[in-house]
């Protein structure tokens, strides 16, 4: 048999890691759609979508259509006459509000579709922290995390809150929990990346976010001192 035969017969190394997260990202985009249409339906015979938008979804929804309608009207700068006239009370939820008019067209149901966003950014950060489970426990996991009354909120009420949870607690559960958050370049940039999503999120939640977030790296600073001291003494 010939040396390119041998070479070429044996299995690439990032191919068994590329089905995996490629099989798991087609679940959870699966999940997140499945989930999120199961929301505003039920909502829609059931609950608060049965009615009228009201407050405080209905200020997206404006601000969010006169932007669209701005940007429409006179391109680019048109989010910038936009700003200047009315601000950004949440940066996220009005952009959100207006890229689901332009997609899916102006109707009330067209911003909780969009919500599938919150959805998939949700269980890909639950994926992250449970990478190291089978494929069936995942799966598992995935379904028992969908089961929280908040999850179902993140749907079916269009304000930034649910959003601005979901990044600010798993990036503050990252830093902790992350040994080598601030040793490499990468891990620093990924945590400020964290703090300037909270920020973008709901800038009105600047405090709480500082105080999350800076409680966060004390508590990796002192974690990290306590192991260094532990394994020198150890030694």
């Amino acid at each position: 048999m010939s040396d390119t035969m041998l070479i070429s017969s044996k299995p690439s190394f990032g191919a068994p890691l590329l089905m995996k997260w490629g099989a798991r990202a087609l679940v959870i985009c699966a999940a997140g759609v499945v989930f999120t249409m199961l929301c505003v339906r039920e909502s829609q015979i059931n609950g608060r979508l049965a009615t009228t938008p009201n407050y405080d979804d209905i200020v997206y929804f404006h601000n969010g259509a006169i932007l669209l309608k701005s940007v429409e009207a006179k391109g680019f700068s048109g989010i910038q006459l936009f700003m200047n006239e009315r601000g950004l009370h949440s940066p996220f939820s009005i952009f959100l509000a207006a890229t689901a008019y332009g997609v899916l067209g102006f109707s009330d149901s067209a911003p909780y579709f969009a919500n599938l966003l919150v959805i998939l950014v949700y269980l890909a950060f639950i994926s992250w922290f449970l990478r190291s489970l089978g494929f069936l426990d995942w799966m598992a996991a995935l379904v028992l995390f969908l089961t929280p009354p908040f999850v179902t909120m993140g749907v079916v009420e269009f304000r930034p809150d649910i959003a601005w949870a979901v990044v600010t607690a798993f990036g503050v559960v990252w830093i902790v929990t992350s040994k080598n958050v601030f040793c490499r370049p990468g891990g620093a940039a990924a945590a400020g990346l964290f703090l300037a999503l909270s920020l973008v999120i709901k800038p009105s939640t600047f405090v709480m976010t500082t105080i999350l977030y800076t409680g966060a790296v004390v508590s990796r600073m002192c974690s990290g001192v306590w192991e260094r001291r532990y394994r020198t003494e150890m030694r």
